[in-house]
C-alpha cells in the first residue's frame, strides 16, 4: 500500500492536497513501502506506481472515498466507504453541470462509482433478491405441480398460468401505501439535508470568524510572541473540532479502530493521531510554552479539546489587555477592542455547540425506525405483487430496481443526517491554516 498525495495537471485540478488514504474501486493505498530492489525493478514499480495516481485521479472528480476507521482494513471497508465532496473549483462545476451527466451517471463504472449502490448491494439489495428469486422459484414450481389447473392470463403481451397456491398479492395495497412511504423517506431525508446544510453553514461562520480573529491578533497584540501563540491557536481550533466532531478525523488520518477498542483506547488513540498532525504542521519547533500548552491541552482531563483551545485564546486575550493598559486606541489595551476580540471568540463558541448539537442529537429514533421497517416489509413483498404483473422474467430485476431507488432515497438521508462523515472537513481545516499563515505573513502596517 502506499499513501498518495496527488494533484491534477489543468486538464485534471488539484482535488487531493492533504495526505490521507484513499481506496477506489480496487486500488488501495497507505504507507510508502521501502524500496529494495534497484535498477529496472525499481523503474518499474515507479511506472505503476505512477499510472495507478492517474486512474485514481481518473475516477475522482470533484470528490474522494473515506473509510472509516473502523471498516480499514476489514473486508467491509470497500463496500461501506463513502462519497465526499471536494470543495468544488470552476472545472468541477463545469462537469457538474454537463449536459450529458444523466446518461453519465447510468454507465456502469459510475454505479461502480457510487458510494448508495455500493451499501445497498449488502444485504439490503441482495435479500430482495433472494426474496424475489425465492417466490418466482416457488410460483414456476407450483406451476409445474399444477399444469392443467390453470387460469390462463396476458401479462406484458405473453400468456402465463396462475394458481391459488401461488404466492401472490394485489397490487392495490401497494398502491394504496406507496404514496405514505414516500412521504416517510422523502421527509427523512429532507431532515437530513436541513442538517447537512447547518453544518457547512457552521463550519463556514468558522471559517470566517477564524480568518478575522487571526488578524484581529496579528494587528492588535503589542507581544509578536503571543500573535505568534495566538495565531497557532487559532490554527489548532478547526483541527481539534474536526477529531472532536468524528471517531477518526472524518477520514482525514491513517488511524485503524479495532471494534475490540473501548471508548477510551479510541480516545487515546485518536488524541496521539491528532497530536502528531498539530506538531507536525502548526507547532512545529515548539518552544517550552508551546509544549506545555500542548501536555495541558491532550492530557486526559480534558473532554472537549476545541473549547479548551478557545479558553486559551480568551486568557491571553486577557493578559495582552491587563499587561497594555488602556492607553493604547489601536491595541487590546483598548476595552473596546478586547471585547470585540472576545465576541469573534463567543462566536466560535456558538459553532462548536452548534456543531455539538448535531452530532449528539439524531432525527427522532422511533421515526427512523419505523420509516426503515416499513420500507424493508415494503420492498420485500413487492415481488408478489410484481409476480402476475410482469411475469417470471421481470419480476426479479424489477424487484431489484425499484428497491434500489427507494433504499437509495433512505440511505442517503441516513448519512446527511450525520454530516461530519461526508464534509471535507481537513479542507476547511486547511484553508483556515493558510489563511492564518497569510495573515501572520502580512503582518501589522503599525509595527
Amino acid at each position: 500500500m502506499r499513501a498518495l498525495q496527488f494533484s491534477r495537471t489543468n486538464a485534471a485540478r488539484t482535488v487531493l492536497k492533504y495526505p490521507r488514504e484513499i481506496r477506489f474501486a480496487g486500488f488501495s493505498s497507505a504507507a510508502k513501502e521501502k524500496e529494495e530492489d534497484a535498477g529496472k525493478g525499481s523503474l518499474q514499480r515507479q511506472l505503476s506506481h505512477n499510472k495507478m495516481n492517474e486512474r485514481l485521479a481518473h475516477f475522482l472528480t470533484g470528490r474522494t472515498d473515506v473509510i472509516s476507521a473502523r471498516d480499514r482494513g476489514t473486508s467491509s471497508g470497500v463496500w461501506r466507504r463513502q462519497n465526499v465532496d471536494l470543495n468544488f473549483s470552476f472545472g468541477d462545476w463545469r462537469e457538474h453541470e454537463s449536459t450529458f451527466r444523466h446518461f453519465k451517471h447510468l454507465t456502469p463504472r459510475s454505479l461502480i462509482q457510487s458510494s448508495t449502490f455500493r451499501r445497498l448491494l449488502f444485504p439490503d439489495l441482495f435479500v430482495v433478491g433472494l426474496t424475489s428469486s425465492f417466490i418466482t422459484w416457488w410460483n414456476m414450481g407450483i406451476l409445474e405441480k399444477q399444469a392443467g389447473k390453470d387460469i390462463d392470463t396476458y401479462v406484458a403481451g405473453h400468456l402465463i398460468e396462475l394458481h391459488d397456491f401461488m404466492i401472490t398479492l394485489p397490487t392495490v395495497p401497494f398502491t394504496l401505501s406507496a404514496f405514505a412511504l414516500g412521504l416517510l423517506v422523502t421527509f427523512r431525508t429532507q431532515s437530513g439535508n436541513a442538517r447537512y446544510v447547518q453544518a457547512r453553514k457552521d463550519w463556514g461562520a468558522i471559517i470566517n470568524v477564524t480568518r478575522d480573529l487571526s488578524s484581529r491578533i496579528v494587528n492588535r497584540f503589542p507581544c509578536e510572541k503571543r500573535r505568534a501563540y495566538g495565531v497557532k491557536l487559532v490554527q489548532s481550533f478547526p483541527y481539534t473540532l474536526m477529531y472532536h466532531l468524528t471517531e477518526d478525523g472524518g477520514g482525514a488520518s491513517k488511524m485503524v479502530i479495532d471494534n475490540n477498542m473501548t471508548a477510551e483506547d479510541c480516545e487515546a488513540a485518536k488524541a496521539k493521531v491528532l497530536r502528531e498532525l498539530l506538531e507536525k504542521d502548526i507547532w512545529a519547533n515548539p518552544t517550552d510554552d508551546d509544549r506545555a500548552y500542548l501536555d495541558k491541552l491532550f492530557s486526559s482531563d480534558v473532554a472537549n479539546r476545541p473549547l479548551h483551545v478557545l479558553n486559551e485564546i480568551r486568557r491571553i486575550n486577557v493578559l495582552s489587555s491587563n499587561e497594555e493598559g488602556e492607553n493604547s486606541l489601536a491595541s487590546v489595551g483598548n476595552p473596546i477592542i478586547s471585547t470585540g476580540i472576545d465576541g469573534r471568540i463567543l462566536d466560535l463558541m456558538n459553532s462548536l455547540g452548534s456543531c455539538e448539537r448535531i452530532l449528539r442529537t439524531p432525527i427522532y429514533t422511533s421515526y427512523t425506525r419505523h420509516a426503515s421497517r416499513f420500507l424493508t416489509l415494503w420492498c420485500n413483498a413487492l415481488p408478489m405483487a410484481l409476480y402476475p404483473v410482469v411475469g417470471p422474467e421481470m419480476t426479479v430485476p424489477f424487484s431489484l430496481a425499484i428497491s434500489f431507488i427507494m433504499f437509495g432515497i433512505e440511505d442517503i438521508g441516513t448519512r446527511v443526517e450525520q454530516p461530519f462523515n461526508i464534509l471535507p472537513l481537513w479542507q476547511y481545516s486547511d484553508v483556515i491554516k493558510k489563511s492564518c499563515e497569510q495573515v501572520s505573513a502580512h503582518g501589522s502596517p503599525f509595527r
